[in-house]
């Protein structure tokens, strides 16, 4: 506001103060549009993440499935390997059948 008179009794300086306020509230719709706006963008941003948060998350679910499945044959596949190892495979030349000859293989 135009300091000094009176605006009620000086026409002109009740524009001036009219004007002086017409600007502070444009300068205030200005701070109020890019802050909603900035807030906009940050929504937007919250949004993809939490999108992104959840496709990770069901590819986690996915795994985490896999895994317990594996969890859950570990005992099978870990006597299978024992059946592997316990048994070593002969080398071809060690197997000979019962006259003393080289098998094929």
């Amino acid at each position: 506001m135009v300091e000094g008179g009176n605006p009620e009794v000086d026409p002109e300086l009740a524009r001036k103060n009219l004007r002086a306020q017409f600007r502070e509230v444009g300068l205030l719709v200005d701070v109020v549009r890019r802050r909603g706006s900035s807030t906009s963008r940050l929504v937007n941003d919250i949004l993809t993440a939490a999108s992104d948060i959840a496709e990770h998350s069901d590819h986690l679910s996915a795994l985490d499935r896999d895994l317990e499945q594996l969890g859950q044959r570990q005992p099978e596949l870990a006597e299978y390997s024992n059946e592997l190892t316990d048994t070593p495979l002969q080398h071809p030349m060690d197997m000979k059948d019962e006259e003393g000859e080289v098998q094929d293989v």
